[in-house]
């Protein structure tokens, strides 16, 4: 359940004074989809664990010699066409592009995947009467057993957050003047993870910070956790194990980093029917996008400087134009 930020004294900040004031989307239509369920944006990173081991087994599966797995069919539908698949995919950058026919304004997203990470999992950005968190990336390095997700989170309201509070620190948060603390905000949107039923261990490390490239706001924060697929008990002296409900056997639990990029991102609603309860703004609907980035922390060392100067320098979320023109900024002068 979402629990409102706390003030640095201890004492409840009083949100609805600090937060910006938002309307609620009321459509003929409430769109009461399946999947994970937020409360506002609290358990997003439920979402962002949702697949991981799947998705890991995937990749090994791509890796293995004969597997016969590849993007080459993707690539042939795609085939330049992306206004018909809703995305396009080059050796190393991947767009997320709007599904068709939604208004040329409609938010996408771009990121760049280092060397030998393969692209697993694709999905074209829905439209807003999908309020649901979606995946839209999916890759891993095998090698490193390293993952990545990109999650798109429209910000609504919920049976557990009625008043859509937990949305509206992060749209305070990503505002020009703030009154929602750094520290406040990774306390909303870590929660989720930490609290989930599988996880084992959770900690927050190192220190979060805040940036702004091409006039927007993102968001860097890093944990290490480990998730328990069997029963948690308390062991020998106080200690928790993690053990197979059948046997009691112990089952190993592999702590791994995260490293968490978020933004914010206004998505235009004209001419276009959206779901019940979303948070809308003078410029649309609010949208949380996340990064997360993953390994074994016994690699993380290995990947870091690559995960920070390929897939965090080239993250990024706007129109077709925005996103072309950071690209132009990005690219080596000749």
């Amino acid at each position: 359940a979402c629990s409102p930020p706390q003030a640095p004294n201890g004492a409840q900040l009083p949100l609805r004074a600090a937060m910006p004031q938002r309307r609620l989307a009321r459509s003929r239509g409430c769109c009461r989809s399946a999947g994970v369920v937020l409360a506002g944006p609290l358990v997003l990173l439920l979402a962002l664990a949702r697949c991981r081991r799947a998705l890991f087994e995937e990749a090994a599966f791509a890796a293995a010699p004969g597997a016969g797995h590849s993007d080459a069919p993707l690539r042939q539908l795609a085939g330049g066409r992306r206004e018909s698949l809703g995305l396009f995919l080059s050796s190393s950058a991947v767009l997320g592009a709007p599904e068709v026919g939604l208004a040329a304004e409609t938010r996408g997203f771009q990121l760049r995947l280092p060397p030998g990470w393969n692209v697993l999992k694709q999905s074209r950005v829905p439209n807003l009467k999908d309020a649901t968190a979606r995946e839209l990336l999916g890759g891993a390095d095998v090698a490193t057993k390293a993952e990545v997700l990109v999650v798109r989170v429209p910000l609504k309201t919920t049976p557990q957050d009625p008043q859509g509070l937990g949305g509206l620190a992060a749209i305070d948060f990503f505002s020009a003047e703030p009154r929602v603390t750094r520290p406040q905000i990774v306390d909303v949107l870590s929660k989720g993870y930490a609290t989930r039923p599988a996880t084992f261990q959770y900690a927050l490390v190192g220190e979060p910070s805040e940036f702004l490239r091409n006039g927007t706001k993102f968001l860097r924060y890093d944990f290490e956790s480990s998730r328990c697929d069997g029963s948690q008990v308390e062991g020998t002296r106080g200690r928790k194990q993690c053990v197979r409900p059948d046997s009691n056997e112990e089952l190993p639990t592999v702590l791994r980093h995260h490293a968490i990029l978020t933004t914010l991102a206004a998505e235009p609603t004209e001419n276009q029917d959206v779901a019940e309860g979303l948070l809308l703004g003078p410029d649309g609907a609010e949208v949380l996008w996340v990064v997360d980035v993953s390994a074994p922390v016994d690699v993380w060392s290995n990947i870091s400087a690559r995960v920070d100067e390929v897939i965090f320098s080239s993250f990024g979320v706007g129109s077709d134009a925005e996103l072309a023109a950071s690209r132009e900024a990005l690219a080596p002068s000749r």
